[in-house]
């Protein structure tokens, strides 16, 4: 198995088939539900061995705002804008 880490020491990934670029080969025992459990960061290697992250925080996913962001307003207005302008061209080209 090789593993990725950080300049923390995290785990940031693993391969157990083939090898990965800056991989460091650990051929160690790995604590319980390893795989299942695996996440960036929630295991360090320490002193040679896997420990679990006592400092792990499950990172916070964001949450998508419902409505149009303050850019999309402004954007639809000048659209607005422009549109009404050019109809207003238009007719009086006519």
């Amino acid at each position: 198995m090789q593993l990725l880490i950080n300049d923390q020491q995290a785990i940031t990934g693993y391969v157990t088939v083939g090898s990965a670029n800056q991989g460091i080969e650990y051929t160690g025992t790995l604590p319980d539900g390893f795989e299942e459990n695996f996440k960036p960061s929630f295991y360090l290697f320490q002193d040679g061995t896997v420990v679990t992250n006592p400092n792990y925080v499950t990172p916070v996913e964001p949450t998508p705002d419902s409505g149009p962001t303050a850019e999309q307003k402004a954007i639809a207005k000048l659209t607005t804008l422009v549109t009404g302008l050019m109809a207003k061209e238009a007719t009086n080209n006519a």
